[in-house]
This record gives C-alpha cells, structure tokens and sequence, in this order.
C-alpha cells in the first residue's frame, strides 16, 4: 500500500516536466507562425 502513492507520485513528475516543455514548444511554434503569416501579410500589402 505504501508504495502506490510513491509509484504514482514519480510517473506524475517525469509525465508533468515534459508535457509543460511540450506546451512551451507548440506555443513558441505558433508564435514563429503566426509572425511568418504576418510577415507574408506585409509583403502583399
């Protein structure tokens, strides 16, 4: 019994880090495109 909260807690951390550097990677991938289709906005203006 005492080590099913442990095992839980460990999965959570290692699952949490890399799902809030995925989250910080589409956000950042987003940004460059939105500021490439701005870009590509100001040049057919």
């Amino acid at each position: 019994m005492a080590l099913d909260p442990r095992r839980a807690v460990i999965p959570n951390d290692s699952r949490c880090e890399p799902s809030n550097q995925r989250r910080q990677t589409q956000a950042k991938k987003r940004k460059d495109f939105f500021n490439t289709l701005g870009k590509i906005g100001d040049i057919e203006e």
